[in-house]
């Protein structure tokens, strides 16, 4: 039967009151009538086959879609849909979806929360039911059944977004490439912009915006844990697991996945414990042995010394697309190379030293300073000043001198209108 206006208003008002929670707080779904009468199609199908399952996703593109079912008579609509949350809420946890949440694959059934997670999901704005009632017994219960059907738009349980959204993201460390000249632009002309990032647990994900950095989508790139990652222009992605081995893919491959054999080893017994990716022929890595090595699309070469520091090379190591390329020492004082040599001008005349350092260019070169506040090189390229407000673990620099951060907090930050805006899924 179709559902009139009576039961139309509870069946909004039980998945509105949990848009509502104050946990949630997600914008009232309003009831839409094309969507009802798709929903109420494949109502009567369910009751015609007398079983529950989902009408296929390529009959529905682009909409979300719930169904619940129990014997004749025994729940109003309202109360069906209900079950979604009295039931799924309990085992929800809030996050990136779909780590929030065993559905779907999950062999046991009572501890899915997609039903859930599609009720309170924030970019859904409306929702149709349809409610009909079969005449045998139903497969599943053994008795005639009710089925009830909702479908949303915009869909929800999209993976890579923050459930409730936005979910503030951590990570350890991230890479940004930039949104300008990186930004990769498809043959319509939405132009992609791509960060990644390594979690606690040696986890790698991707970050992806086609709306100008409005709104970001998380994807985890499986087969390999590393322990940190570069991000470079033309978007080559190099991490560095946790044996100490260099691997190169691209974000450009479909899907993005780490190759079967690493980028080989440096000269001799020395592994790697730092690596940068200015491109996929220029990458810069520093070995156990305190060396730097770069890797130009044939194997590694070792690089000349530091001069004159005092000290042995430590693991800050970042290099650009332009090929400028900066290392430190292991006291954190910097220098950039020549191309034969390493110029410590800009920090032997300053006592600079920092806790982290990024160049995305030869005019765009960031530091964390052991105060946890930003600094950049000066226009003069012979002294550093103040950056951006607050204080950090990590920064990411790209060409165009825009900038992705870790907070002290462990989140992640993105420079916006130079004030970092906190980075949610």
């Amino acid at each position: 039967m179709t559902l009139n206006p009576s039961d139309q208003q509870p069946l909004l008002d039980a998945q509105n009151a949990y848009r509502a929670d104050p946990a949630v707080k997600a914008q009232n779904l309003v009831w839409d009538s094309t969507l009802a009468a798709g929903a109420q199609a494949w109502a009567d199908t369910l009751a015609a086959n007398n079983a529950a399952s989902h009408s296929p996703q390529s009959s529905r593109p682009g909409l979300g879609e719930n169904i619940a079912w129990g014997s004749t008579g025994a729940s109003t609509p309202a109360q069906l849909a209900n079950g979604w949350g009295t039931k799924e809420k309990p085992n929800f946890t809030p996050g990136i979806y779909p780590n929030v949440t065993l559905y779907p694959g999950s062999t046991d059934p009572n501890k899915q929360v997609g039903h859930y997670t599609q009720v309170i999901w924030g970019a859904t704005t409306k929702v149709g039911c349809g409610f009909a009632t079969g005449t045998a017994a139903d497969s599943q219960l053994g008795t005639v059944a009710d089925y009830l059907v909702c479908r949303y738009s915009p869909q929800g349980n999209v993976s890579g977004v923050g459930v409730p959204s936005p979910q503030p993201v951590t990570l350890a460390q991230v890479s940004w490439e930039g949104s300008g000249s990186g930004a990769s632009s498809t043959p319509g002309g939405t132009v992609w912009q791509f960060a990644c990032g390594v979690d606690a647990a040696n986890n790698v994900y991707s970050f992806t915006s086609t709306d100008g950095g409005t709104t970001w989508s998380q994807n985890q790139i499986t087969g390999k844990k590393m322990k940190m990652v570069s991000l470079a222009d033309d978007l080559t992605l190099c991490g560095l697991d946790t044996s100490g081995a260099i691997w190169q893919c691209s974000l450009m491959s479909t899907p993005v996945a780490w190759p079967s054999t690493s980028m080989g080893a440096a000269p001799g017994s020395v592994t790697f414990v730092s690596v940068s990716c200015g491109s996929a022929t220029n990458i810069w890595a520093v070995g156990t042995d305190t060396y730097c090595y770069q890797n130009m699309g044939s194997g590694w070469t070792k690089m000349p010394y530091l001069p004159g520091a005092g000290a042995a090379g430590g693991p800050l190591i970042s290099t650009a697309a332009d090929g400028t390329t900066w290392w430190c020492d292991n006291r954190g004082m910097p220098a950039r190379y020549t191309g034969s040599t390493w110029d410590w001008s800009v920090s032997s005349a300053t006592g600079w030293t920092f806790l982290q350092l990024s160049c995305g260019s030869s005019a765009n070169v960031w530091g964390i300073g052991n105060n946890s506040q930003y600094y950049k090189l000066a226009a003069s390229g012979t002294s550093w000043t103040s950056a951006a407000p607050g204080t950090g673990k990590q920064v990411s620099v790209a060409s165009d001198g825009t900038a992705w951060s870790i907070g002290t907090d462990n989140r992640v930050y993105r420079l916006v209108n130079n004030a970092w805006t906190m980075l949610g899924m």
